[in-house]
């Protein structure tokens, strides 16, 4: 679970942890774990949100999707035959809000 829906951040407003996609059995056998090894409980709670020994899925936000390399925006670009940065860069800021929605609305990133 992590907080992007409103439960998670609820849960984490009362203390609790929030593992992201550890499984149940993973949850149990790192806290034992880690109380074995005598941490405070918030050391505990900080190291449950890390990723030890694989246990969790690493997201590396560079991987995230970016229309800073557009090629919509350059093939626009191209069929215009606007080859000045500042005509470029007005070309990205008029498309973007335009993809963007069209993403939302139909769900397909």
């Amino acid at each position: 679970m992590n907080d992007v829906y409103e439960t998670g951040r609820l849960l984490t407003k009362v203390g609790c942890v929030l593992t992201a996609d550890m499984t149940v059995e993973c949850i149990i056998a790192k806290l034992m774990y880690l109380l074995g090894k005598g941490y405070s409980s918030e050391r505990i709670k900080s190291l449950m949100k890390k990723n030890l020994r694989g246990e969790l899925t690493e997201v590396r936000l560079k991987e995230k999707y970016s229309f800073s390399n557009s090629h919509m925006v350059m093939a626009i670009a191209n069929y215009l035959k606007a080859d000045d940065f500042a005509d470029i860069k007005e070309i990205h800021a008029s498309i973007t809000p335009v993809l963007v929605n069209s993403v939302i609305q139909t769900g397909n990133i």
